[in-house]
């Protein structure tokens, strides 16, 4: 990599870098793979899977607010029309 070009720094290297600097070191400045791939594999999958949950729950709650809202407007309407 010449002096110019950036490198995105993900958070995930920041964690591992407070975590243990030397492993972060290994993985990438010696090129050194980690000997825990399935473990890592199995987390990767657990925060794609909760971060399906959270983008559900998000739209369960925009959900839950149209109905509160249409039953608002609903008493409004019966209200004045009485």
């Amino acid at each position: 990599m010449s002096q110019h070009q950036r490198r995105i720094v993900r958070a995930s290297e920041l964690a591992e870098y407070g975590f243990c600097k030397r492993s972060w070191w290994y993985n990438n400045v010696a090129g050194e793979a980690s000997e825990n791939l399935g473990r890592m594999r199995q987390g990767t999958q657990a925060h794609s899977q909760h971060g399906l949950l959270i983008v559900l729950g998000r739209w369960a709650r925009l959900a839950g607010y149209g109905v509160i809202a249409t039953a608002i407007l609903w008493l409004l309407v019966s209200w004045f029309l009485g």
